[in-house]
């Protein structure tokens, strides 16, 4: 049977460019629910990557880069600052349980081929997350390189689902039990509203970018595939996760690296909204296209201290008109 798969945001086809329909967003992972802490190092876990660094956004994730700055996917800034959002982007990290709020006049749009708009964006919150640096992967992961994502989306349910799945029809006919003309099983974890960050372990599937295209902007994404039989750690991008981090550990340099931030996820011919099902793919930005144009984004300190006094200085002049 040929797995078909359709794309919520992205199609699963390298070197092609793929319509986008809806942002994508949470880590979902085989073991269980936990995964709400850094990992440890130890009992077959990775290190910390950079658990910290990733914050929650109203309908997905950011990362803190340094200084403030936060990179997230543009589908996620956008909403917050135009549309259905409040009109000023704003991320909490569970660290502190503060709410960090964009610095007016900040925001940049990242360029795919320096020409046109991508789905990523930086901007900078006010105030001290007291959150470290980030260092930028220069080069696409190969593929099954091991990484770790990190995002703020749906919980899954406890229990696992076995679907029957009629394959036949243009829409696949989906039901959680077997039906005649079923010809196919497909198993996989419902999702609830709820939002926790968590964190999960894969590896690169393709390395080989796939054109992300459509209302948000065109970017170039790598992906990895939520493999049955890989392990408790094993994880697939559900709702909530747009915006979240992907990391490499680099062992030459002996760090952790962000490598991607997640996009958009595939999925399977008329699948069951808000599930994640084994095969599932996860496409990730791949930011070491981007690395140049998103570290001259972030000014120099002198620059960015002159930005945090212009926009102090608005709001003082903000409440002496409200005075008045």
């Amino acid at each position: 049977m040929c797995k078909v798969q359709r794309l919520l945001m992205v199609a699963c086809c390298a070197a092609t460019v793929v319509a986008l329909c809806q942002p994508s967003f949470a880590v979902v992972y085989s073991g269980g629910t936990g995964h709400t802490s850094a990992p440890s190092g130890s009992g077959g876990k990775p290190n910390d990557p950079g658990f910290a660094n990733i914050g929650e956004m109203s309908i997905g994730s950011g990362i803190h880069l340094q200084d403030g700055w936060i990179l997230t996917a543009y589908h996620v800034y956008q909403y917050q600052h135009g549309g259905s959002g409040t009109g000023k982007a704003q991320i909490q990290f569970e660290s502190s349980q503060t709410t960090y709020y964009e610095i007016e006049g900040t925001f940049t749009r990242i360029k795919y081929n320096n020409t046109t708009n991508a789905d990523l964006g930086v901007f900078r919150v006010a105030g001290d997350t007291g959150l470290g640096v980030l260092t930028i992967r220069s080069d696409t992961p190969s593929q099954n390189t091991d990484v770790t994502m990190i995002g703020a989306g749906r919980d899954r349910d406890a229990s696992s689902i076995l679907w029957y799945v009629d394959t036949d029809p243009t829409e696949w006919d989906w039901r959680e039990e077997d039906f005649p003309e079923a010809n196919g099983e497909f198993t996989g974890f419902k999702t609830s509203s709820n939002h926790t960050k968590r964190w999960g372990t894969n590896e690169v599937h393709s390395a080989t970018n796939t054109i992300l295209s459509g209302t948000f902007g065109t970017t170039s994404a790598f992906s990895t595939r939520f493999d049955s039989g890989a392990g408790d750690n094993e994880c697939q991008v559900v709702g909530g996760d747009s915006g979240g981090g992907v990391f490499a550990y680099n062992s030459s340099s002996s760090e952790w690296e962000l490598a991607g931030l997640m996009l958009a996820l595939g999925l399977f011919n008329n699948q069951p909204a808000h599930t994640a099902v084994y095969d599932n793919l996860t496409y990730s930005g791949d930011l070491s296209l981007y690395r140049d144009q998103i570290i001259d984004a972030l000014p120099e300190p002198a620059t960015i201290s002159l930005l945090v006094i212009g926009s102090l200085l608005v709001l003082v002049r903000r409440k002496r008109r409200l005075k008045i």
